[in-house]
C-alpha cells in the first residue's frame, strides 16, 4: 500500500481530535501503523508548526488529569518524562497547576480514614507513618516540619486511654 503525506497526517488528526498527544507519543503511534519514518518526521514537523501538537499543551492537559484523579507530584512528573516532555515543560505545567500538595493529602486521608477518631494508638502512629512516606517521596521534604505538624495536629485529635 502506498502512503502519502495526507494519510499520515489524517491518521494523526484523527489521533489528536480524541485527545492530546506528546510529540514522542504521537510518533510513536504513526510509526507502529506506517513503516516511512522521514514521512512520518515530515508531518508531524508540520504539525508542530501548524501548533496541532504541543508538548506544553499536553503537559498542562495531563497535569490537570492527574490532579483530578489525585497523583502526586513526582508520578506526574515520571509519566511526562516517559511521554518524552521535557524537564522544562514539566516544571511550568507543574507551576501552573498551582496545586497546593498538603490539602491534597489531607482530603485523601480525610476520604481513607474519615472523621472518626482513633482508638488504638498503633492506629494513629501507622496514619502518621503513612502522611511522612507520602510528604517525603512526593513533595521532597519541600514541606517544613511546622507545616507537618500542624497538619497532623489539625487532622487528628486524638485521646488515647
Amino acid at each position: 500500500m502506498v502512503v502519502d503525506t495526507k494519510i499520515v497526517r489524517l491518521k494523526a488528526m484523527d489521533l489528536l481530535a480524541r485527545r492530546e498527544h506528546s510529540v514522542k507519543e504521537l510518533l510513536r503511534k504513526l510509526s507502529e501503523r506506517y513503516e516511512d519514518s522521514e514521512l512520518i518526521s515530515t508531518v508531524v514537523s508540520q504539525l508542530i508548526e501548524d501548533n496541532l501538537v504541543s508538548d506544553t499543551r499536553f503537559a498542562e492537559m495531563y497535569v490537570r488529569s492527574r490532579i483530578g484523579k489525585q497523583f502526586g507530584p513526582i508520578k506526574i512528573k515520571n509519566d511526562l518524562r516517559e511521554r518524552g516532555v521535557s524537564d522544562h515543560k514539566i516544571t511550568l505545567a507543574m507551576n501552573e497547576a498551582d496545586q497546593d500538595w498538603l490539602q491534597l493529602i489531607q482530603k485523601l486521608s480525610k476520604k481513607k480514614y474519615g472523621a472518626t477518631v482513633l482508638v488504638k494508638k498503633t492506629s494513629y502512629f501507622r496514619q502518621i507513618n503513612i502522611f511522612l512516606v507520602f510528604l517525603l517521596v512526593n513533595l521532597k521534604r519541600q514541606a517544613s516540619i511546622q507545616r507537618l505538624f500542624y497538619m497532623l495536629h489539625d487532622y487528628q485529635r486524638t485521646e488515647f486511654n
